[in-house]
């Protein structure tokens, strides 16, 4: 489990800003929502648009991928 000196540089990583005034938790689903968003856009080529990590607000591109 990551230290939370650790997970805040992994937000300035992300060019988190105010994660200096998240608890360890909220700083940590921070960083997972900031991963995940990162996968997403490798493998689907989507685009996923996080405005607030205090209100998380998620615009997806959706794409039609069943063939028809």
């Amino acid at each position: 489990m990551p230290t939370k000196k650790e997970l805040y540089a992994k937000a300035k990583e992300f060019g988190l800003k105010g994660v200096s005034r998240l608890n360890k938790q909220a700083l940590e689903e921070a960083v997972i929502i900031c991963c995940a968003n990162d996968w997403f856009n490798d493998i689907a080529g989507n685009k996923i648009i996080i405005h607030d990590v205090s209100n998380v607000d998620i615009e997806v591109d959706v794409m039609d991928m069943s063939g028809n």
